[in-house]
C-alpha cells in the first residue's frame, strides 16, 4: 500500500525563488531546499497546484543538481533501434547541471547542419539527496531523495562521436584538489651574437605532485594534466 506522497517545487516571483512544499493547495516556504532538511519557515501561498502551477509564479526547475548522471542504452529495445547491443556494464554519460530548463522551458534545438535528427525522450530521473563515495547498495538506496520526471533531449549525431578523456576527468580521483606544489626550474646562456643557446632545467623538483596544467574545459570539471616527477634535461640550440 503507497502511503501519501510528498511533494516539492521550486517557485519564483518578482526574483525571488524558493523551495515550497505542495500540500492541500498551497504551498509551504522552506528555509533550504528539501534534500538538505529544509524547514517550514511559516510562510504559505495559497492557490498551489499538486503540479506546482501557482498564480502568479513561475515554477523553476524543482532540483539543483551539481551533476546529471546518466545511464545509456539500458533497454534492448533502445539499443536495437542504433544497431547496437545491450552493453555487459551501464553505459554512463554526464550532462552538465546548465542543461536544466524550468517546466515549460524553450528548448533550443541545433540546426540541421549540425544535426538532422533530434529525439526526445520521457526520463523518471531519481534525485540523490546526499553525497556518496563507495556506497553500498543499502547506503545508496537510503540516499534516494525522491523522484521526479526529466526531458532527455539528444542529438543524434553527438552519438557518433567519443571522448576517451570524457570520463576520467570526471571521477574522484581525477577531481581531486588540496596540497599541490609543482615547482619548476631552469638555468640559460646565450653566447654574445646570439647563435649557440643551452639550457638546463628541471621539472616537478619538489617531487611531490604529478599535476602539471590545471585546465578548465567546462563549466562542471576541471581537466588535469598528469607529467612525470623530477624529470631533468638539457637543450641546445644553434642558429645557422
Amino acid at each position: 500500500m503507497i502511503g501519501r506522497v510528498a511533494r516539492w517545487a521550486k517557485l519564483e516571483r518578482d526574483g525571488r525563488a524558493r523551495f515550497v512544499a505542495l500540500e492541500d493547495g498551497r504551498a509551504f516556504v522552506l528555509d533550504a531546499p528539501p534534500w538538505l532538511g529544509g524547514s517550514r519557515t511559516g510562510e504559505v501561498i495559497e492557490g498551489a497546484g499538486e503540479d506546482g502551477i501557482t498564480e502568479g509564479y513561475a515554477r523553476l526547475s524543482p532540483v539543483a543538481p551539481s551533476k546529471i548522471l546518466c545511464v545509456g542504452r539500458n533497454y534492448k529495445a533502445h539499443a536495437k533501434e542504433l544497431g547496437n547491443e545491450v552493453p555487459a556494464e551501464p553505459l554512463l554519460f554526464f550532462k552538465p547541471p546548465s542543461s536544466l530548463l524550468a517546466p515549460n522551458g524553450v528548448i533550443e534545438l541545433p540546426p540541421p547542419s549540425i544535426s538532422a535528427r533530434v529525439d526526445h525522450e520521457a526520463e523518471l530521473a531519481v534525485v540523490i539527496g546526499a553525497q556518496l563515495k563507495r556506497a553500498s547498495i543499502d547506503e545508496a538506496k537510503a540516499a534516494i531523495f525522491g523522484l521526479t520526471l526529466a526531458g532527455d533531449i539528444t542529438a543524434r549525431v553527438s552519438m557518433l562521436y567519443r571522448s576517451a578523456w570524457y570520463s576520467t576527468v570526471l571521477n574522484d580521483a581525477a577531481g581531486k584538489t588540496g596540497d599541490f606544489a609543482l615547482v619548476d626550474g631552469s638555468l640559460g646562456w646565450e653566447s654574445a651574437d646570439g647563435r649557440f643557446r643551452a639550457m638546463i632545467w628541471g621539472k616537478n623538483l619538489t617531487n611531490h605532485t604529478w599535476v602539471s596544467a590545471l585546465t578548465p574545459t567546462a563549466q562542471f570539471f576541471i581537466q588535469r594534466f598528469y607529467g612525470p616527477p623530477r624529470t631533468f634535461g638539457m637543450t641546445v640550440g644553434a642558429k645557422f
